[in-house]
């Protein structure tokens, strides 16, 4: 057996031994997941929000109140104003993505647990938005729901990114 033949086995055994299950550290994690939800539930939601309103408003044969300005301008607006108010949730749902991917190795119990931290973001965000009143945010249930169904059903789509099992 030459030399290099030699060090190539020294190699492979020097790394036999090795655990294969270990926590996945925060600086190992893939952040697509987190990434993905966070982009569909603003396009998913927006949509959502203005497909109920159209619905709502052409129900009520009055027809879309633009007051003269396109439906795709506001449509634009508010998916602005959605990436702008929820970087501050992005981040908070990537830390708890982060924390709780280094204790649980079960994907459905990671979903589900995203799913509450998510909701509870989504329902503290627009809370914190409307000033911190219970009432408005009762008001608002038509801006808030679509919002709240989007994050739910990205969550549940999309794969995890980190390899967990199914």
């Amino acid at each position: 057996m030459d030399k290099f033949c030699k060090e190539h086995l020294h190699l492979q055994n020097m790394f036999a031994n090795e655990p294969h299950m270990k926590p996945i550290s925060g600086l190992r994690i893939n952040y697509r997941f987190t990434i993905k939800v966070w982009l569909t539930s603003i396009l998913l939601g927006t949509t959502l929000f203005f497909a109920f309103k159209l619905i709502r408003d052409l129900s009520l044969s009055e027809g879309p109140h633009t007051d003269g300005i396109s439906p795709l301008f506001y449509f634009i607006i508010a998916l602005a104003l959605a990436v702008i108010l929820s970087v501050p949730s992005l981040l908070l749902f990537a830390a708890g993505y982060n924390f709780i991917a280094g204790y649980i190795y079960n994907s459905f119990r990671i979903k589900f647990t995203l799913a509450l931290i998510a909701e509870a973001l989504c329902w503290l965000s627009f809370y914190v938005g409307f000033g911190g009143s219970p009432e408005a945010v009762i008001m608002n249930l038509d801006i808030i729901l679509p919002y709240a169904i989007a994050i739910f059903i990205s969550i549940i789509v999309y794969r995890l990114s980190s390899g967990f099992n199914e």
